[in-house]
């Protein structure tokens, strides 16, 4: 037990920082979710210029090194976009999940409509395991920025709720330890 509460004690710092961090996501996410993007922008751009140094050097030496050069175009593409269009970026995986869920509500649907064709009892689950993925697909690929948003919000509440339970934790085990020495 002793232990456990050092090592929670050594973390009190962490637990702060988390809080703070996710207070800033809950309350700002889609400034945090821009600046991220931003950031992760410029790393694709200097991966994207080291890339190039690499063709260039290559070239000198006489070889093609076409996928140095391939890697870096990508590479800037994304660090333009990420820079000038961060919602791009933070939309793209909730719009892929999105596509992903309406193909599997699609493959599924006839299944669900034959059962209730057929007036099969067990036809309801079949049915809410087609619609549901169908909706939940339309509703991310409509506002896939959004859902990012939304996302990022959830985060920042749940870092702020693992940081009290951690802070909590520590004065609970402090209190436990004072009364187990007397």
């Amino acid at each position: 037990m002793r232990q456990y509460l050092k090592i929670r004690r050594s973390a009190l710092w962490t637990s702060i920082a988390f809080i703070i961090l996710g207070m800033i996501l809950a309350i700002y996410p889609e400034m945090s979710g821009i600046l991220f993007t931003r950031g992760l922008a410029v790393v694709s751009l200097v991966y994207a210029a080291v890339r190039f140094y690499g063709w260039r050097k290559e070239r000198l030496e006489g070889y093609l090194a076409i996928g140095d050069f391939a890697v870096g175009v990508v590479f800037t593409v994304i660090g333009l976009i990420g820079i000038f269009s961060p919602a791009v970026i933070l939309s793209f995986l909730p719009f892929v999940t999105g596509a992903a869920l309406i193909l599997d509500g699609i493959v599924k649907a006839p299944v669900a409509i034959e059962m209730v064709k057929v007036g099969d009892a067990y036809h309801i689950p079949v049915v809410v395991a087609a619609v549901l993925p169908l909706l939940f697909g339309v509703f991310l690929t409509a506002f896939p920025f959004q859902v990012a948003t939304a996302l990022i919000m959830v985060f920042g509440i749940f870092l702020v709720i693992d940081g009290v339970c951690d802070i909590i934790s520590v004065a609970y085990f402090r209190k436990y330890e004072k009364e187990n020495e007397e």
